[in-house]
């Protein structure tokens, strides 16, 4: 069973895993900004979500255990850009489809959202992979902070999930 938790809705545990995650080395040299977090400021970025709907961030669990973080942020009645990233501590297989898969579904069956986009660093191919099995196509090329990303998009009547 799959169960999203807000952020916002974390207890202290929680918020120190997902932190402890976000630090991580795996997950930080996929991210713009790459430097390590403090706890100050994580809990101050925890707090601004909110009252917000321009942008959510959940914890997945599977079976009740913490699986990874998944976010929607950009938020319109059409649209939003995503973000994900698997438990560095976990050796389970396939998380990355299990979170993508949650939260595609999220954003299309709760937010009746009909597109979702995506950036990716170019040299990350294991992430285009997975993306390219949920049919999200590219659609642009750019440099981001000196760094060759890929734009990807999905359409809800394209989905594959």
């Amino acid at each position: 069973m799959i169960e999203l938790k807000n952020f916002v809705d974390l207890n202290a545990e929680e918020r120190k895993m997902v932190l402890t995650w976000r630090n991580h080395d795996s997950i930080r040299t996929h991210m713009y900004t790459d430097e390590p977090i403090g706890e100050k400021e994580h809990e101050t970025f925890i707090n601004s979500l909110s009252g917000r709907n321009n942008k959510q961030y959940f914890v997945v669990y599977k079976n009740h255990a913490p699986i990874g973080v998944i976010d929607l942020t950009e938020i319109t009645s059409e649209s939003a850009s995503l973000g994900l990233y698997a438990n560095p501590f976990s050796d389970r297989k396939g998380i990355g489809r299990i979170i993508l898969r949650a939260l595609i579904r999220y954003a299309f069956e709760t937010f009746h959202l009909s597109t979702l986009h995506l950036e990716c660093f170019e040299e990350n191919e294991k992430a285009q992979a997975l993306y390219k099995k949920f049919d999200f196509k590219e659609i642009k090329r750019m440099i981001r902070y000196e760094r060759p990303i890929i734009c990807m998009e999905l359409n809800r009547e394209h989905s594959a999930s």
